[in-house]
């Protein structure tokens, strides 16, 4: 398959264009610059529209920064707007929407999504037309840039970074207390893990699952199980997930992108459930 890299401005373009409801909310999204990584690759933070308090971050490398900024003898905010009109990036999002609605997927089949988090599994339930290019928080992002936001920092940022590479004299080029802030949700945000993608179903389900705590997703699920084993109840998996939230295994493993298998055998392993019967029937 041909590799189609893509611009910042073309995927907000699409964006807008096929995928209008979702672009609209990005009005309430508040992106904030943070800064560039040692590797060069612009760094912000958004708050979360959904959890009050809550932020995600998101990264935008321009593929070939280091040969534009070592190029010419003075970085400018306007040849930052340029090079955000004329080069392909790369694109990544911690939000649950990007994977879970299929950006990750286009952005790998595509070439434009961050490289160090590839996304392989087609889409099963949501978005499977894949329409659109980006989240609504990338899309914020974009909206910003697009506006002439960012990029008289940038440009700053860009000429202190460009003359790190070179060793030159060191002057930051990021804030560090936001970095850090990225660098530390980075690590506690594991997408690959099956807990995570799991936890997160599962919450989504909270205003049916009313004993589920978020701060403590696993023990709430575990307390409610014994709870409900010493009723003398014998429960399969899908029972406990169609009477608790309402979905089944099928279900969930097409929410989340995983084989039906690997998440019964993470059930039994974490909560000791297992399917024998039901519509996600694994025997």
């Amino acid at each position: 398959m041909k590799l189609i890299e893509e611009r910042i401005f073309n995927l907000l373009n699409k964006t807008e264009r096929d995928t209008p409801k979702l672009a609209a909310r990005a009005d309430f999204i508040t992106p904030k610059y943070i800064g560039l990584s040692k590797t060069g690759i612009f760094h912000f933070k958004t708050n979360s529209q959904s959890r009050p308090g809550y932020s995600w971050y998101q990264t935008i490398e321009i593929k070939n920064l280091r040969t534009l900024a070592q190029s010419v003898d003075n970085i400018t905010p306007d040849l930052i707007r340029k090079w955000f009109e004329i080069a392909d990036v790369n694109l990544y999002c911690s939000c649950e929407s990007y994977l879970y609605w299929a950006f990750q997927f286009m952005g790998t089949q595509r070439d434009y999504n961050d490289p160090k988090q590839p996304e392989t599994r087609a889409p099963k339930r949501n978005n499977t037309k894949l329409a659109g290019g980006l989240c609504k928080h990338l899309t914020a992002i974009a909206e910003h840039l697009e506006a002439g936001e960012y990029y008289e920092q940038m440009a700053k940022d860009v000429t202190n970074w460009s003359n790190y590479t070179l060793g030159n004299a060191y002057k930051s080029f990021n804030r560090g207390r936001n970095m850090g802030q990225y660098n530390k949700r980075e690590k506690e945000i594991d997408w690959k893990s099956m807990d995570s993608f799991v936890d997160k179903a599962l919450w989504a389900q909270h205003n049916m699952a009313k004993f589920l705590r978020q701060n403590n997703i696993k023990r709430s699920i575990n307390d409610e199980i014994d709870r409900l084993t010493k009723t003398g109840e014998e429960l399969t998996l899908d029972e406990f997930l169609e009477d608790e939230f309402g979905i089944t295994l099928q279900d969930l493993a097409n929410k989340i992108g995983v084989e039906e298998k690997d998440l019964d055998d993470y059930f039994k392993q974490t909560y000791g459930l297992t399917n024998t019967e039901g519509t996600g029937n694994l025997s």
